[in-house]
Parts: C-alpha cells; structure tokens; sequence
C-alpha cells in the first residue's frame, strides 16, 4: 500500500468516525496497522483514531508497539515524536522526555525529536536547556517554522516578549512561510506585543493572522440555521420525543463559547476527589451523527426518532463514559460547542449536569478573534463575524436554559460566570460542586493542583492559581474594537443584555 493510498484509507476511517460509528472506525484503524506494520504513517492512524475518543493509553500503547516494530529506523522519528506528545498529554512528561532522549541519541539532529525535546523542557521549567536547544537550530541555514513558535514560547516564559515579537516578525520577514504558518506566526506575535502594551502592533498582527486564513462564515446562514434549530426544539417537541431509561447524573457537561472559562470549571471540578476530567470529548458529537445520520442536518428530526435507536445510542454513550471515568463517581465532557447539540441531552443522557460557562462578551470574543485553535472557529476570523456569533449563540444558549430545565424534560443548567467565580472562588464553586451533587472538598479551591492535563488555549491560565489577571481584557483596547462592540449590540457592555 503507497503512501497516498495509506492518505485515503485514513481519510475514510476519518469519515467513519465523523459519522458517529466509532467502533467501526477503530475496527478499521487496527487492520490498518496490522496490515502495514512497517508503515509509520498507519500506526499514527491507529493512534489518532483512539485519541480521538480519549483513549489515550491506549494511543500511547499502540505507538509503543509501533516503536517496537519499527526500530530506529528513519519513519520510527515520527513515532518517537507523537509517542512523546501523547505522554505529555497524560502528564507522563518525564516518560516523554526519555522517548526523546533515546531516539537523539542515535539521531541527534533530528528537527521533530529536537522541538518536541526543547517543548518539553520548556514545559518542565528547563528554560536555560531549552534555550539551547533552540539557538542551536537557529544556528542552520535551514530552520523549520515549528521553531520560531517554541521560541517564542520560550521567550514569554522568560517575561521577554517584546524579544519574542521581534523574532517572530524578522522570521516572517525572512522565511514567508505558508499561510496556515504564517496565520498561527502572526497571531503569536500579537499576542507577544500585547503582553509588551504595544497594543496597535498587537491588533495588527491579530488582524494578519486572521487574514491568512480563507474564511467561507456566513453570519446570516448561520443566524438562520439557529432560528431553525430553536424552533425545532421546542420543549413541546422536545418532551414528545423517545427518552432513553438510562441514568446519565454521573456526568456533567461543561458548555459555552470558546475561551469562556470552560477550562477552569472543569479543573475546579477535578480538584474534588470524585471527578474525572474527561476534556473535550467528542462523543456526544458522534451521538448525534448515529441518531441523525452520517450527512444529517444539524437540525434534528425529532418525530422520526425511534425508540431503539435512542435506546441503543445512550447504552453507547453510557458505556464509553463509563469507561473514561475509570471508577471516579463524576465524569465532565467540556467541548464548549456541545452547547449547539444540548437538544440531546434529555433524549439520551437523562439526569445529566449542565454547566453553562459565561464571560463578558468583549473579552470572549476578543480572546477567540486573537487566538489560533486547532479546530478553528470560522467565526473568530473577524471582530464583526465573532460579534454577530456571540449574539446568535446566546440566543440559542437562552433557549436550552428557558425549555429544558421545565418537566418532563428536568436537565437544569447552571450558569457559571467566569467573573464571579475569579472574584469569589469559595462561594461559587460551593454552589457548583452543590449542582453536580457531591459533598463539598477544600481541594475544590485549589484548581491548579488538579490533576489534569489542559491541552487547549487557556493551558498557561488556567494550571496557575485563580485570578482575575484575564478580567477587562478588552478595555486595554478602547476603539481598536469598534467593530466588535459594534456586532455584539446589546451584549456590548457585558453578559448581561443591555
């Protein structure tokens, strides 16, 4: 099998994932693997397809088999590399750092075994070792674009960020690397001038990075398909469907906008010895797709739902959320946008917690508009598509609050405000630990102990003591946001509508 047909066999077990049958995609993902042992490229299939339902020790086994096959042959590099990164997102950084070391020691100027080591140092605080790691790469005539982002990591750690700016702006200059590149390059630059308060370079650079990403949002589709959506689902609709008999109080979903805070509510959360932080699951996503089908509109069609497929979706859902629990009483899922899939909960997931994660509009939307995901939102590209998405979201976020707490639909949703938990963390998350029904811990008020590992944005954030550091990030800005306060209408002095 080529490389290009291993490319397509991966692109259609991608597919049969998105598709909601899971199983399927994992099935073929092994026999893949087995089929071409020698393929470095159809391990990694394997290993992605079993991270993507956050089975990551699992990933992290079949990439030692991997390993194991391969030797220290030259593809074995990329094994070595993604065999290191899924350590580090189990927190196993020390194991990752030895994956590293032993595979330099027999390639010692191997690029991808180089940044993941210099990233790896920088996240365990070898800021001198990781230094010089990277001016040795910069040292070359050729220096891949990966590490002109550790340096500049490197150089926020070290408080030098307009140091880390400059650099990223004189390798733009000189390297122009592709847009996708560039875009992330720009956007880190932003945010380098921003910490340094040369707030006019910051919003250009924002502004650059967006504009190196083509965008096909269409804010008035997209204010149409939630118009839809909410009059859909309606509580009458809604209570008429087939309601699965399972028990789903043991989890909690952890909704909102992106960079809304749903990060530091489930690190609060986890703190309790009774949680298990699941991270942004994708399960309730492919819940979704099995009951809608494969190319299914989002807007769901509730008479023809069945009560056996219902049924046999939850006992799915069930048994996968049984299993990343790991025997912890509570299991939160945090992928902010389940919020637009909240139609399922009731049906297939009766009993559960919702945890709805609100901050001032200005500082949300600014956050995601200067910010690089690695599942973009195709809203954030500009400050007026992130205003108009905010505004629809918070239309269809009032609707699930108003119709599903009332019966027979009995799923309430608690509304954390991310300004109100930084001001008064006790009393706040008192009431939340309250919500999801468990004794209350002192644990709870040190949510940068936790243990979990935060892969998203707010990484940096949120493993340091609660603070309001991010609060009013937006009035630094003044009119450098007309266009966003502009969109956000009545949401653009705060959470609350004007």
């Amino acid at each position: 099998m080529a490389a290009d047909e291993i490319q397509q066999v991966s692109a259609r077990i991608d597919q049969i994932a998105i598709a909601g049958d899971y199983d399927a995609a994992l099935t073929a993902a092994k026999r893949l693997a087995y089929a071409r042992p020698s393929e470095a490229r159809a391990h990694l299939v394997l290993s992605r397809t079993l991270a993507a339902a956050a089975r990551h020790e699992d990933a992290i086994k079949a990439l030692e088999n991997a390993l194991f096959l391969l030797g220290d042959s030259e593809p074995a590099v990329l094994i070595r590399r993604a065999l290191a990164d899924a350590l580090r997102h189990v927190g196993r950084t020390t194991d990752a750092q030895g994956v590293l070391d032993r595979g330099l020691a027999t390639r010692p100027d191997s690029s991808p075994l180089l940044a993941a080591r210099a990233t790896t140092l920088i996240e365990t605080g070898a800021l001198d070792e990781a230094d010089a790691v990277i001016d040795e790469q910069f040292a070359r005539t050729t220096v891949p674009p990966e590490f002109a982002a550790i340096r500049a990591r490197l150089r926020e750690r070290q408080g030098r960020f307009a140091d880390a700016a400059a650099e990223l702006v004189e390798f733009l200059d000189r390297v122009k690397p592709p847009p996708p590149i560039a875009s992330a390059l720009h956007t880190r630059a932003g945010a380098m001038y921003e910490k340094a308060g040369d707030l006019d370079r910051a919003m250009q650079h924002f502004e650059l990075g967006n504009a190196q990403v083509a965008s096909t949002y269409d804010p008035d589709r997209q204010e149409q398909l939630i118009d839809r959506l909410i009059a859909t689902c309606s509580h009458d609709a809604l209570a008429a469907a087939p309601r699965a008999g399972i028990d789903a109080s043991h989890l909690t979903l952890i909704v909102g906008m992106p960079r809304s805070g749903t990060s530091l509510a489930e690190r609060v959360l986890a703190a309790h010895p009774g949680v298990r932080a699941g991270g942004e699951l994708n399960q309730l996503l492919w819940s979704s797709r099995r009951l809608l089908g494969a190319r299914g509109s989002p807007i769901p069609d509730l008479a023809a739902l069945t009560q056996e497929n219902v049924d046999a979706t939850a006992a799915w859902y069930l048994t996968e959320i049984d299993r990343l629990a790991r025997g912890k009483p509570r299991l939160t899922d945090k992928a902010p946008l389940n919020a637009m899939r909240l139609w399922l909960a009731p049906i297939i997931l009766p009993g559960v917690k919702i945890v709805h994660c609100l901050r001032d509009p200005r500082d949300t939307c600014l956050s995601n508009y200067a910010q690089q995901f690695t599942t973009p939102l195709p809203a954030a590209g500009s400050l007026a598509n992130i205003g108009r998405f905010y505004r629809t979201y918070r239309r269809l976020a009032d609707h699930w609050q108003r119709v599903l707490a009332a019966p027979p639909l009995d799923t309430p949703i608690f509304e954390l405000r991310y300004e109100d938990l930084v001001a008064d963390p006790e009393s706040v998350s008192r009431r939340l630990v309250e919500f999801v029904g468990l004794p209350w811990d002192d644990a709870v008020l040190r949510p940068h102990e936790a243990d979990v590992v935060t892969w998203t944005a707010s990484r940096d954030q949120v493993t340091a003591p609660i603070n309001a550091s991010a609060v009013a990030r937006h009035a630094r800005f003044g009119d450098r946001l007309r266009p966003l306060l502009d969109a956000l209408g009545e949401y653009a002095h705060g959470i609350d509508p004007a």
